[in-house]
């Protein structure tokens, strides 16, 4: 049974527009040797590629439209990659614009809704791994020789 399918290919730019009608109809012919039937074949136009194919900045965009088997595209494949004139083609099967049948409307019920409030999550207590630092007090030399001082006076005395 043959299924529709779409095939778009690039031909570079530097092809002359004489030369055009000739590959599209190794295309058409492909495609047709293969049992399919060509429902559309256009001229897309030349456009800007966003990325070198094949040292190509600019290349024609051809869309073919057509039936065919399954198990036809494996061999259509194959022989568009021989012709050398194509540096890039895409085969895809196109998406059905068939109209579904209306759904029937169901009448929402509104139930009354219980908000629940979140309740916190304890807080772990936070371990340092690291020392705590108490801060340092700048004292000057006098004050250290006077501290300094009543310690050993009070070592003295005790003995």
């Amino acid at each position: 049974m043959n299924q529709p399918y779409e095939l778009l290919y690039l031909i570079p730019s530097q092809v002359t527009e004489e030369e055009l009608p000739e590959i599209t109809g190794k295309v058409a012919e492909v495609i047709q040797k293969q049992g399919g039937i060509i429902k559309y074949n256009a001229l897309w136009g030349k456009r800007r590629l966003n990325y070198q194919i094949k040292r190509n900045r600019q290349a024609y965009y051809w869309l073919v439209r057509y039936e065919a088997a399954a198990t036809a595209n494996p061999k259509i494949m194959r022989e568009l990659s021989l012709i050398s004139k194509i540096i890039r083609f895409l085969i895809t099967r196109p998406v059905t614009t068939e109209v579904l049948p209306e759904r029937k409307k169901v009448e929402m019920v509104s139930r009354p809704v219980s908000i629940v409030e979140p309740t916190p999550m304890p807080r772990k207590p936070t371990v340092s791994s690291r020392p705590v630092k108490e801060k340092e007090t700048k004292v000057s030399l006098e004050e250290l020789d006077r501290k300094l001082d009543e310690i050993l006076d009070d070592n003295n005395s005790e003995s």
